[in-house]
């Protein structure tokens, strides 16, 4: 009997012993399984090349566990001359869960959100939100806990369902410029097709080589189908005549904040008006856009000019009082005509 209790204890603690280094395991680091999650972020609304950084703020519930260390707080996805395909740019980065370990069972919630862009007014953020859950428990061996852990990591968006990437993505906000020219005065040609600069300024979200669409109604020849960014370019109005940069199809692709500037070239023999201004001037006029909604997009995206053309007739009477003045004229022979006439009857 003493060998059989005996023998029972020593079994016992041949079991304890064996079930020693899994407990010692627990004790060590575990990390989450997979240990990241895939941001893809896109930019809609796009015909050339986009450069941004957008930034991700993941914050730990306050009802998480304790025991977790090392929990990734932000994110980022970085656009680096994206080029869009068929108008969207599209760009990758990751949550990265590799250096976090958890030694206490519970499940860790954190909240994953857009929170930072270095250009919000050319792309702004997003308003997409996802949770992602870390659940750290047991391993089992025949349903009996071993003392070790396994951490499992599952992301879901806000319907509950669970993606396999983060997906961020908004329209990219866009503008586009106009120019209009009229013609004014007794000797302005209407048919005459006057001749612009035009330069869109590289910087504020604009780099060189960047294309905008020219779109016009104008039948005078010469005018391009595009402006490149950084270069000047001609273009030609005749009266009432205007156009538009930076508009595709309805689409708008300048960038809210670029500069730009328009000059006039030639003319020289008529006085130029820019915006309503009364002063004499060829330009240029140096602006900066805005978006299309904005209170100042009339004279901050749009430029107007007028040239006028007056010439006195040589013979320093106006045309327009030539008629009334021949009336008079030959209103006073008529009456002189006639008081000679009766003094000779008499």
């Amino acid at each position: 009997m003493k060998h059989k209790l005996l023998s029972g204890i020593m079994m016992g603690a041949s079991a304890i012993l064996a079930l020693a280094p899994i407990a010692n395991v627990s004790a060590a680091t575990i990390t989450p399984t997979p240990d990241s999650v895939t941001i893809s972020r896109s930019v809609s609304g796009v015909s050339n090349p986009v450069t941004n950084t957008f930034t991700y703020t993941i914050s730990a519930d306050a009802s998480n566990p304790s025991g977790a260390t090392g929990e990734p707080t932000t994110a980022s996805v970085v656009f680096n001359n994206v080029a869009p395909v068929s108008g969207t740019a599209t760009e990758t980065g990751s949550v990265d869960f590799s250096g976090a370990t958890y030694n206490t069972l519970g499940d860790y919630k954190y909240t994953l959100t857009e929170t930072g862009s270095t250009d919000t007014t050319n792309y702004p953020l997003s308003n997409s939100e996802y949770t992602i859950y870390v659940s750290v428990r047991n391993v089992l061996a025949s349903g009996v806990p071993t003392g070790a852990f396994e951490a499992t990591l599952v992301m879901q968006d806000s319907t509950g369902a669970k993606p396999t990437q983060a997906t961020f993505t908004n329209s990219a906000s866009r503008t586009h410029i106009e120019i209009s020219n009229s013609v004014t005065g007794n000797s302005a040609d209407v048919n005459e097709c006057f001749k612009y600069k035009v330069n869109i300024a590289t910087g504020n979200g604009v780099s060189a080589g960047d294309t905008y669409t020219v779109s016009t109604s104008s039948t005078c020849s010469g005018n391009p189908d595009e402006i490149t960014a950084g270069t000047d370019t001609y273009i030609y109005l005749k009266h009432e005549d205007a156009i538009t940069i930076g508009s595709n199809n309805g689409t708008d692709q300048l960038p809210i904040g670029a500069g730009y500037s328009v000059i006039e070239e030639d003319a020289t023999d008529y006085e130029t008006y820019i915006d309503g201004s009364t002063t004499d001037s060829k330009g240029p006029a140096t602006k900066t856009t805005v978006a299309t909604d904005d209170s100042s997009y009339s004279s901050s995206n749009v430029t107007t000019f007028v040239n006028n053309k007056e010439i006195d007739p040589k013979t320093g009477v106006m045309l327009s009082i030539l008629p009334f003045a021949l009336i008079a004229i030959l209103g006073t022979i008529g009456a002189f005509y006639v008081v000679k006439t009766k003094k000779a009857n008499q």
